[in-house]
């Protein structure tokens, strides 16, 4: 059954398990912006525990924005801020050299919408992992053609995942564990940055975890 799920900046562990255990990835495209969401932010493990980025953005972060017109504000240098922590929290991992020169382009002043940033930095995502960046988006806010899960917002900064999907944090080495501690659920960047080429195959073992999503909302 196809999974509806709205569309993240550099998606959490869990939201990248739940599309890789989708019969179909339905991403919400006619939306409103919804204020204190993975949409415009993400997690990563700096060298002082967990370290939040977020993409400032234009005219307020009001939600009645539709989500595909919500702009970014480039007033402040946050592109070269977020590479900067980039740089900093994975200098020190096995992988981040490796991905770093395909990354850092996209990281530069060329989207003038959020939605755009996060298309094509979720293409670049599911390529690395030799996934097929293959998912499509709705036509309207709630409405679908035939029953479909409805997932948005089952992961969210604030707020537990749904306790039927049983979540079993994925399980790897962290360039802080050490002198931190262990953080779970972070943007899969931390994933790939750590594990490189095994970050496919943990996450293909974290969904097959997942329960069956079978049973949805017809939108």
């Amino acid at each position: 059954m196809p999974l509806l799920l709205e569309l993240p900046y550099a998606p959490a562990l869990p939201w990248m398990a739940l599309a890789r255990r989708a019969d179909q990835l339905v991403l919400e495209a006619h939306e409103n912006y919804q204020k204190g969401s993975y949409r415009n932010r993400c997690h990563i493990a700096g060298p002082q525990r967990l370290q939040r980025l977020s993409i400032p953005l234009e005219k307020g972060k009001h939600q009645r924005t539709p989500i595909t017109e919500v702009g970014i504000s480039y007033d402040q240098p946050w592109l070269h801020q977020h590479w900067q922590a980039l740089q900093t929290a994975y200098g020190r991992s096995p992988f981040f050299p490796f991905y770093a020169p395909t990354l850092e382009p996209l990281y530069r002043p060329t989207a003038p919408h959020l939605w755009t940033f996060n298309v094509r930095l979720l293409t670049w995502i599911f390529e690395q992992l030799g996934w097929p960046p293959t998912w499509s988006y709705t036509t309207a806010f709630a409405t679908w053609n035939q029953p479909v899960v409805n997932g948005r917002d089952w992961v969210h900064p604030k707020r537990a995942l749904p306790g039927q999907l049983h979540w079993q944090p994925v399980g790897y080495h962290q360039v802080f564990q050490e002198s931190a501690g262990y953080l779970p659920d972070l943007s899969v960047l931390d994933l790939l940055f750590n594990t490189g080429p095994e970050a496919g195959y943990l996450l293909d073992q974290a969904a097959q975890q997942l329960p069956n999503l079978d049973k949805g909302d017809t939108l």
